[in-house]
This record gives C-alpha cells, structure tokens and sequence, in this order.
C-alpha cells in the first residue's frame, strides 16, 4: 500500500491554505494549519485527486495521478482566491478646478476596503465572494468623500454575493469655503481678566476642521503672525 501527500498553498501569496478537501478515489484528507495534507493505503494504479474549498478555484480540477509502486510525498497544489469587486465612477462639477480624481472611497461593514478615483474618476475595489464569509456579512455600504466637494448621496448600501458589483456611482459639486482666523495669546491682568490686547503671536498651532458629520476633515498650522486658514469645505 501507498500514500500521497504534500501541501496545498495560494497561488499568488504562496501561503498555505488550511481546511482543503483533497480526496483521491475513495480516500479524502483535510489540509491542516500547514496546508498539509496526506492519504494513505492507496494500491498500484490511475487514480483522479480533487481538491476543493468555499472560495477557491482549483486548476484543473481534476488531476490524473498515477501510483506505481512507490509513494508520492511531494504532490502540492495550488489555489486560487476568488474576489469580487465593487467598482463605479465619480462624477464632479462646480467651481473652477474641480477633478473627479482623488476622491476617497471605503467599503465598510465586516469587509472593509479603501481607494482612490483616477483621473477619469473610476474606482475598483477587490473583495472576498459572499459565500466565503457569514451570510449577515454580505450586505456593505459604499461611502464617498472629497475635501471641498459635497456629495448629495455619500453612500450607498450594496449587497456582495458570487458577482461583481459594477456602476455604484457617485456625483459631487465642487463649492469650496475657508475658514481663516488668528491665534494669540491674551494674558491676565491681577484681578484674573483678560487684557483685550494680544501679547503674543502662536506660531505653530495645529489648527483641525471638519463638517459636522465629520466628514472633509483638514489640518494647517498657525504662520508667524499666527494666522490660519483652514479648508476647502464644501459650502
């Protein structure tokens, strides 16, 4: 009697992949943490080994081993993982230089993703298929957003199954505001008020704004004079 064995890895990363059905005729194995895997008390003769796993394309699928007299200790496979996307275009308009390149795009829910648009506002992001995570986790939202830019629909609820995603589709207007001040410090006279003169200047103050929602977050710092001017928000 004879054996077979080796170790299943992913095609691109190169690591093992663990919980891989491998079966040749009647005999099957899973792979452990190690991507290994052995059958034994195999005769002499043609057999078809499979291999199989939620999630992961086998090429072929079905391979032609043959056992002649002799083990086989090093028979690994490689496995693909399948991903999906989600991909759409931004739209943009408004005051002078507005771009759809750029602008920020998340996936959130138990899969998360982040991108960019390119300069022509196109957006792909690679996810697992559904039905390689919990059913409940097949629903994401697709959230956008751009410092100056407002988007009317920031984000749009998607559900991620064996397919891509394609045209989740965004615009966005481009009318910017800035908000400018200064930074001084005032310091108090002996009974505790406050002189209404400025005795100093801050340079170098950390200066942070955001949009109510917290969206369009943008930081600066205080110049020699101590003035600021923090933006763009959309208006």
């Amino acid at each position: 009697r004879y054996s077979i064995q080796g170790y299943v890895y992913d095609d691109i990363s190169g690591n093992p992949v663990q919980g891989v059905s491998v079966t040749v005729g009647i005999r099957s194995a899973f792979t452990d943490s190690s991507g290994h895997y052995a059958l034994s008390d195999l005769v002499t003769g043609s057999y078809t080994l499979s291999a199989t796993k939620a999630g992961y394309d086998f090429e072929p699928e079905n391979n032609l081993v043959e056992i002649y007299y002799a083990d086989m200790p090093d028979y690994n496979i490689p496995a693909h993982l399948i991903t999906h996307h989600i991909a759409g275009h931004i739209t943009t308009s408004g005051d002078a230089g507005y771009s759809s390149e750029g602008v920020l795009v998340r996936v959130t829910g138990s899969q998360t993703g982040t991108t960019y648009t390119d300069g022509n506002g196109d957006y792909t992001i690679e996810l697992l298929p559904c039905q390689v995570m919990p059913s409940e986790s097949c629903a994401l939202a697709v959230k956008v957003s751009k410092p100056g830019y407002y988007f009317a629909d920031s984000s749009e609820m998607v559900t991620l199954t064996n397919a891509d995603i394609n045209n989740v589709d965004f615009s966005g207007v481009y009318q910017t505001g800035w908000i400018s001040g200064y930074m001084c410090r005032f310091d108090p006279d002996a009974s505790g008020n406050c002189f209404h003169i400025c005795q100093e200047h801050m340079r170098g103050v950390a200066v942070t704004g955001s949009r109510s929602d917290g969206s369009d977050e943008v930081s600066t710092y205080t110049d020699s004079d101590g003035h600021f001017r923090i933006g763009p928000f959309a208006r």
